[in-house]
């Protein structure tokens, strides 16, 4: 009631009372919000309080601490309500708009709660990703914690953009976390709601509906008025898809999980699906005493229908009834659709039957790979030249020298990328060392990044010679522009995927994301029978460029090792022996933090880009722990001559290959492939471990070879990143013989 008077005075806009009048109108149906931003801290940062200052700066620091505390909050509730040890933790999932750093809040989330080394629509994808990891790996117990905050979009206003006004309306901060698993152990846990499909949808033509776009000044949120209509008009086909294998059609027969985007969303919804007028009860409850707290906002309202439910005296844990659904709309316009049941309840219908037919046989599968670059090419004997001239550096003749001679030890002999003399000279802002950038680059990546992912992405369709039409999961991953709706939704739309395909967008985890995207491309393909995921890399070194300093050597690191390129893979498993070639079999798949090496490799965004810090030793803290995690991962095939595998090591430089060799002994030709990339690329980010097993294959076959693995059969895939974090995959060639009993039963 007070915030419109709150808003104008502390962004000094008092005197545009035509507009302070419009924002008064009250019709969010909000009492209340809770916010890290108080007037004294806006008092402190003007600039946020603008309506277009750079500010992302401010906003960062203070996000990336608040945001992953927050989550600790939450977490450490819903621990206390599980009644189980926090090592029994096995996944940990981290969901936020909010801030952005390497290493990112999962990581500090997981300082911060002592937790094992091993391990808008968004709250929906959380629950959607959290089922397949928990029915996937047995034993399994999946933390997914969403923690989001409004000061990443919160400014002054502007008569010229009235729906920002609404943003500043409708956000508030909050934290959810909750806890997932398979096979609960009754004598301990106490189950709320099993989590039965789950789907996502991209309303068709809806594309500029909702947008937001990361800028030097923050978020910028942009609201198109009939939003609530798109999804009212397409709610329905939504839900008959989500709930037929139940035969339910009565939609008053269920309890109703809704995210409120708004008022409006809420009322449209109702009025379409004619809902009585209890149904929403819980959205609303949640939308009047918390706001439109994004990604966490739909976990409130599990939990608000929880605990009413037990208040009133409820059967179940769904307001006394057995089946519901969760909805979670975002820009896209995405749908995110999942199926609950409540707890306790009866056994009508064999949910363990519909469960069986979800889920795939046989392990994951590689079944195609394809690979990019931009057509410029960097040679990196010219590069020192070349670097200083474009940065107008030359006086720097010191310096130059030193990045010679960083060159020359790269081992690397060319690199491609998006970044022309020509575009430099039209951008001299990104040839400065810390000059205000983000801009110019969010403006080149938003579209060169998911653009150079498709043309890999056709390649690896072109190879596995299936109608695209046949993909039903796409995970993009990248470092490299950031934008919603994000590069998952634009290269849905650039290859014509349907508007069904469960979309997955891994932002911001540096070098070993690309292990990161096989680990999950493993679950939801074995978890989700007859599906095909389709994994695209796209990474490029345009959000790191800058000119040179004499106190950030480790900057100048990167512009010598970082190049653009992009790679894609299609995973499935049962492949079709007929029409599906099998290259690789993806057989287990673990992630691990190396200890007390958090701040070893950093990357901040900032207003000036993202920045890039690296500590000298990291290629020591590798190697000395390699051979730990190596025998954690192969344990179970009962190997131990490391030479007897065929390897896929993420090149971050040299040096760490020379020192993995060294520590583990290895023939010199083991880290062929390795080598051969990082020559011929650079060091492609994410992508880098899919060039890699596609040269390997190839050299593979060319060499003839009777395995795409060298002729071996058992190999490791190592992705290594900000944490440290290492990404380990076991990989088994083809042709290869028959998996053992225990290894197939072992990955469910």
């Amino acid at each position: 009631a007070d915030y419109a008077d709150y808003y104008f005075r502390v962004t000094k806009s008092e005197h545009m009372s035509n507009l302070k009048e419009k924002f008064k109108r009250d019709k969010t149906m909000i009492k209340k919000r809770f916010v890290f931003l108080t007037e004294e801290f806006l008092k402190e940062n003007p600039n946020m309080c603008e309506y277009m200052s750079p500010s992302l700066n401010t906003r960062q620091d203070l996000l990336v601490t608040a945001i992953p505390k927050l989550g600790k909050e939450a977490a450490i509730k819903a621990i206390e309500e599980w009644g189980v040890s926090r090592s029994r933790i096995t996944h940990l999932i981290f969901c936020t708009t909010s801030g952005i750093d390497m290493p990112g809040a999962d990581l500090q989330l997981t300082k911060l709660l002592g937790l094992s080394p091993l391990g808008c629509f968004a709250g929906g994808t959380a629950l959607r990703l959290a089922k397949d990891l928990a029915e996937n790996n047995k034993g399994s117990r999946v933390l997914v914690v969403c923690s989001d905050s409004m000061a990443s979009i919160f400014r002054g206003p502007s008569d010229n953009h009235i729906d920002s006004l609404v943003g500043q309306a409708l956000f508030g901060d909050g934290a959810a976390a909750i806890i997932v698993g398979s096979d609960p152990d009754l004598s301990t846990e106490h189950p709320l709601f099993e989590i039965v499909s789950s789907n996502q949808t991209i309303v068709p033509d809806t594309e500029m509906a909702m947008s937001l776009n990361l800028r030097e000044e923050g978020l910028t949120f942009h609201l198109h008025k009939d939003v609530p209509k798109m999804i009212s008009e397409n709610i329905e086909s939504v839900l008959k898809h989500a709930v037929s294998p139940l035969g339910l059609s009565d939609w008053n027969s269920l309890f109703w999980i809704v995210h409120p985007g708004g008022r409006a969303i809420l009322d449209n919804v109702e009025l379409k699906l004619k809902l009585d007028k209890e149904k929403l009860r819980a959205s609303r409850h949640v939308l009047s005493e918390y706001g439109n707290i994004t990604s966490a906002c739909v976990l409130f309202i599990l939990n608000e229908t929880r605990n009413k439910s037990l208040e009133d005296g409820k059967s179940t844990t769904g307001e006394g009834l057995d089946w519901g659904v969760l909805f979670g709309f975002g820009p896209g316009l995405t749908i995110e659709t999942v199926v609950l049941r409540s707890q306790p309840v009866a056994k009508t219908v064999d949910v363990e039957t519909i469960r069986q037919t979800q889920r795939a046989q046989g392990l994951a599968t590689i079944l195609a790979i394809g690979t990019a670059t931009p057509f410029n090419c960097i040679h990196q004997a010219d590069y020192a030249d070349y670097y200083f001239r474009v940065t107008k550096s030359e006086h720097m003749t010191n310096l130059k020298e030193k990045f010679k001679r960083i060159c020359d030890k790269t081992m690397i002999k060319k690199r491609f990328t998006f970044l022309t003399e020509e575009f430099l000279k039209e951008n001299p802002n990104m040839c400065e060392y810390m000059s205000p950038s983000l801009n110019t680059r969010q403006d080149l990546l938003v579209t060169a990044v998911p653009n150079l992912g498709k043309e890999a992405a056709i390649k690896a369709i072109e190879e596995w010679g299936v109608s695209r039409s046949r993909i039903t999961h796409l995970i993009f991953c990248t470092t490299s522009g950031i934008d919603m709706p994000g590069a998952d939704l634009q290269l849905t739309k650039l290859l014509g995927l349907s508007p069904l395909v469960n979309r997955l967008m891994i932002y911001q985890q540096g070098c070993f994301a690309g292990g990161t995207a096989l680990r999950l491309a493993k679950d939801l393909a074995e978890n989700n029978k007859g599906s095909r995921v389709l994994v695209v890399c796209s990474d490029s070194m345009a959000s790191i460029f800058r000119g040179p300093s004499e106190n950030h050597i480790d900057s100048l690191v990167g512009q010598a090792l970082f190049g653009d390129g992009a790679a894609a893979i299609i995973v499935g498993s049962d492949p079709d022996i007929s029409t599906e070639h099998p290259l690789f079999e993806i057989v287990s798949a673990n992630q691990t933090i190396v200890p007390d090496t958090e701040m070893a490799m950093n990357l901040h965004l900032r207003e000036e880009g993202l920045t890039f810090h690296l500590h000298k030793d990291v290629p020591k803290m590798i190697s000395e722990n390699i051979e730990s995690v190596l025998k954690h991962a192969v344990s179970p095939l009962g190997l131990s001559d490391w030479n007897s595998l065929f390897w896929i090591v993420h090149p971050g430089g040299r040096a760490i290959l020379d020192n993995v060799e060294l520590k583990l002994k290895l023939d010199k030709e083991k880290l062929r492939a390795s080598r051969h990339v990082l020559s011929e690329y650079g060091n492609l980010n994410s992508a880098c471990i899919l060039f890699i097993l596609n040269e390997m294959r190839n050299k593979s076959l060319e060499d003839g070879k009777s395995t795409s693995g060298e002729g071996l059969d058992w190999g490791v895939l190592f992705g290594f990143g900000p944490g440290l974090t290492i990404e380990t995959v076991v990989l088994r060639s083809q042709p290869a013989a028959t998996p053992a009993a225990t290894i197939t039963d072992g990955a469910k």
